[in-house]
């Protein structure tokens, strides 16, 4: 089937602990991920599709596309939520039913081969010719079979990453090779696919032929690997020290030819250039320059000088971006235009970014769904004679929302403020942090209390505990038995965030606990052991305020030790 995607298929992304790594998904081009509430954030670095059926929130789920989601996939009848986002948001369903299908995609959940309706639904959907239909198998498909019914059907199967492998020793899996090989189609007797090279600007810088094996081998290695037509594998770089580390892989739009992206080190032709069809030229050309200058410029080097004087680069830039907003005629706008670009891209390379990064900042922007307004700032508008409105000045923290009547919610959520969308004043109030006092200042006021509490004793912490914790009707230091009626009593609340404590406490420490010694035999002979034991008297720090305090980890690290300790001391900072 024809698409626009790398390949006609795409992978599922679990927790990346079988199958495929995630550095190998990456090298595939867009996966596909299951988000909810807990994992939302956790993989958008990928340019990914997305079932977000189980995320709650619109603005979680447009914050994704705003992040560079390739396609969402929302229960239908929250399709008409997102309908400002045309062709990158598209139901889902769980039945084989294509009449909830839009003009944007279909996913369709729990794809059972051995359904009855398996046939009518090929049928229905080879006659629709959806673009866009995707299909998710159900837990312990045969993914040969699945593959097989999706391409009847031109639709994308979505295979899972823990089922596939490039391990040709993984017998337990299914080749990721052998599946790209079933979805290609060679014109050539011996059935290589034309390979064309591309750097990351992609440039072509020469053409090569792929096999199932080859592909396999690259995907593995994340390096350039072909199938040379008189030796076999080909990996290159490996006698000239001119390797490839490979970016990306991705089929042409007739599913004939393959496109590897890589990084080049070195030359990729045999002759003194850069590349089979010629040199580098353009911005690909200085690039190359740039990064050689900052590595060794000869004598006098103009660039080497840029690279060393931050403010003569900066005035450069200032000065070149001017007499490009000056420049009238076509050839004097490409004169300032260059010469600009010159100084930008010095300015790049000196903090290690590349035209590819630039690119890529560039493409993240087109996926944005948020926009600024995008007027001049400050002093540029001023000199330009543009008008701003005033900053406005900072709101006022919104009042608490009204308690619902419903069950309340135990989930904490951290606030969250968007920049686009408020004041540069709000921005700047949120950021600011409490005041610190220095070591020396936070010494001057303890030490006193220190030193008072040598010399006084319990009387002096007990004066201490009325001035600070303001209980005022403690008598000492210390509660002696019997305690009074009133002392045991607790608050629901307190008792709840108690239990929730100790829970939480207990959960995590009882995964760590040890049923017998560890024995280790590092070596013929040498055998290594650790054990707990009880001691005699132990001292325990227990955090109080609001911050996770690094002194509290002693204390979870060795919870079971000190439970069977005869006798122990408690410290707080409370």
């Amino acid at each position: 089937m024809e698409t626009t995607l790398p390949f006609p298929f795409v992978i599922s992304v679990g927790t990346f602990s079988e199958g495929l790594t995630r550095e190998q998904v990456s090298v595939l081009g867009a996966p596909f991920f299951h988000a909810d509430d807990k994992t939302l954030a956790s993989n958008t670095d990928f340019q990914a599709y997305f079932d977000v059926s189980a995320v709650q929130s619109y603005e979680d789920i447009v914050s994704l596309l705003d992040r560079g989601a390739r396609r969402v996939f929302v229960d239908t009848e929250r399709l008409p939520e997102y309908a400002d986002f045309r062709d990158r948001v598209a139901p889902t369903v769980s039945t084989l039913d294509l009449s909830a299908a839009t003009s944007n995609g279909l996913l369709v959940k729990d794809f059972d081969p051995s359904s009855s309706r398996v046939d009518e639904f090929v049928k229905q959907a080879s006659e629709k010719k959806l673009t866009n239909l995707f299909v998710k198998p159900v837990s312990g498909t045969n993914l040969e079979t699945f593959i097989e019914i999706a391409q009847k059907a031109h639709a994308i199967p979505i295979i899972p990453a823990d089922a596939l492998t490039v391990n040709k020793d993984d017998s337990t899996r299914l080749s990721l090779a052998k599946v790209i090989a079933s979805l290609c189609k060679s014109d050539r007797t011996d059935g290589l696919l034309p390979t064309v090279v591309c750097d990351e600007s992609s440039t072509a810088l020469g053409l090569a032929y792929s096999s199932q094996e080859s592909i396999s081998e690259a995907i593995r290695t994340r390096t350039g690997v072909y199938q040379s037509r008189k030796r076999g594998l080909w990996y290159k770089g490996a006698t000239s020290g001119d390797t490839q580390e490979l970016l990306q892989v991705s089929l042409d739009c007739d599913n004939d030819a393959i496109k590897f992206v890589v990084r080049q080190k070195g030359r990729f032709c045999h002759l003194e250039q850069d590349g089979c069809f010629g040199n580098l030229t353009g911005i690909a050309r200085l690039e190359k320059t740039l990064k050689a200058r900052k590595e060794s410029a000869p004598e006098g080097s103009y660039t080497a000088r840029l690279f060393n004087d931050e403010k003569l680069l900066r005035a450069k830039i200032m000065e070149e971006a001017e007499e490009l907003c000056d420049a009238k005629t076509k050839d004097d706008v490409a004169f300032e235009a260059a010469d600009l670009i010159y100084f930008a891209l010095t300015k790049a390379v000196s903090a290690g970014v590349s035209v590819a990064d630039i690119e890529k900042s560039l493409d993240a922007k087109g996926w944005k769904v948020k926009r600024r307004k995008g007027d001049a700032k400050g002093k540029w508008a001023e000199k330009e004679g543009i008008k701003t409105d005033a900053p406005a000045p900072a709101k006022a923290a919104p009042a608490p929302a009204p308690q619902s009547n419903g069950a309340k919610s135990d989930k904490i959520l951290m606030r969250r403020y968007d920049a686009s969308k408020v004041s540069a004043a709000e921005v700047t109030e949120v950021l600011k942090r409490p005041s610190q006092k220095s070591p020396e200042a936070i010494l001057n006021i303890v030490k006193p209390i220190i030193d008072e509490v040598r010399s006084g004793g319990d009387k002096a912490v007990l004066s201490y505990t009325h001035k600070f914790e303001k209980a005022t009707s403690l008598t000492s230091p210390v509660l002696r038995a019997p305690f009074p009626e009133e002392a045991m009593k607790l608050s629901e609340e307190s008792i709840k965030a108690i239990d929730i404590s100790f829970e939480n406490i207990r959960k995590f420490h009882a995964a760590q606990k040890e049923d017998k010694p560890l024995h280790v035999e590092t070596m013929p002979g040498v055998v290594c052991s650790r054990m707990s034991r009880p001691i005699e008297r132990v001292g325990l720090y227990i955090p109080g305020g609001t911050a996770c305090s690094r002194p509290s980890r002693p204390w979870n690290r060795r919870r079971s030790t000190c439970r069977q300790s005869r006798s122990g001391t408690m410290a707080s900072n409370q």
